[in-house]
């Protein structure tokens, strides 16, 4: 599923445009400004902090631990009517970080993983080298099999508890076969009032232009829903990329509501030029367009964004780019089990 990553470059884009672009007063709000630039910045941010947290960093670094070394050494998860998704090489076990070989190994002296499933010690991260502090752990998180009784396809429930409280929970469903392929993963970051609810689809289509030969072609379809009820915020999202052999058209949708401000944004580009723009309760605020090595940037009327007009349309940009990454971190540990790629 890397090729969603292939969505990428117009968010990024149109990203980059809002942090550099210039604006008319940096300091003074906008006479004709339609919404809470503030607020939408603090939302923004609160969405990024959910996956910023201790406990969310020592996931990130469970999956990467488990890479293709720890990968390697499990057979491949057969996806045939009635076989297990987990290898049973790994059920019931819980597994501990080695600082020699730098990735994860059974310890037959652990006991407290689930039966159809597995368990990973968590560990405090140093900031310097992103490696584990062995000596200090902070928790576990915990792999079940969901999808024993399922024709085809995984359904995983994965969960991140520190502290005695269950800081990550979402399941993990996917299925496909040559030509397509289709998977989502929804739960929650966090705990409490200040929890994440959150829903992330993947899907793609290989497809023939019909050419002779016919270069390979795809589809590749992203879609998104965040919600952070504590903020008053929600988030939803579609993306989609049609590559054809000859070239890669992006297209996205973004709708994102902060109190009473609904802020929605269209965009559609290729390697030649792209447009984009931004509504605010409907009525059209900020738009970009141009080549994407060099878009020009205006608000309505052609008027300069402000400072802070910007970084509150950047802030969302930088929420839709971190679903990328969000993404990665939340299939990487299930794929390495699984022995496929991510």
């Amino acid at each position: 599923m890397t090729s969603q990553m292939r969505l990428k470059p117009i968010v990024g884009v149109l990203q980059l445009a809002l942090l550099l672009g210039c604006a008319a007063d940096p300091a003074g709000p906008s006479p004709r400004a339609e919404f809470n630039a503030a607020g939408t910045i603090a939302a923004t941010r609160a969405v990024e902090d959910a996956f910023r947290v201790g406990p969310w960093l020592s996931f990130r670094m469970l999956g990467t631990a488990m890479g293709a070394r720890f990968a390697g050494s499990m057979p491949a998860a057969p996806l045939s009517a009635g076989a297990p998704r987990l290898p049973f090489e790994v059920r019931g076990r819980t597994l501990v970080y080695d600082p020699v070989l730098e990735y994860y190994v059974v310890d037959e002296a652990r006991t407290g993983a689930p039966a159809n499933g597995v368990r990973f010690v968590l560990y405090e991260v140093d900031s310097h080298t992103g490696r584990p502090i062995v000596a200090h752990e902070i928790g576990f998180a915990q792999i079940t099999d969901e999808g024993d009784a399922l024709p085809t396809g995984v359904a995983l429930h994965l969960q991140v508890f520190t502290g005695g409280v269950r800081r990550l929970d979402y399941v993990v469903r996917s299925d496909g076969n040559e030509t397509s392929g289709m998977l989502v993963a929804a739960g929650t970051a966090g705990d409490g009032a200040d929890a994440l609810r959150f829903e992330i689809g993947v899907a793609r289509v290989r497809f023939a232009t019909g050419s002779e030969p016919p270069p390979a072609g795809d589809s590749v379809a992203m879609r998104f829903a965040f919600e952070l009820p504590a903020h008053g915020f929600a988030a939803t999202g579609a993306m989609r990329n049609v590559s054809d052999g000859a070239g890669t058209v992006g297209e996205a949708a973004v709708a994102v509501r902060v109190g009473a401000d609904l802020i929605e944004l269209n965009a559609r580009g290729d390697n030649a030029a792209m447009e984009a723009a931004f509504r605010v309760n409907g009525r059209l605020f900020a738009r970009v367009i141009g080549e994407p090595s060099n878009p020009v940037i205006h608000g309505d009327g052609g008027r300069p964004l402000t400072e802070g007009e910007r970084q509150a349309l950047a802030g969302i940009m930088t929420m839709v780019d971190g679903v990328f990454g969000v993404v990665q971190a939340l299939l990487q540990p299930a794929g390495a089990l699984l022995g496929v790629g991510q």
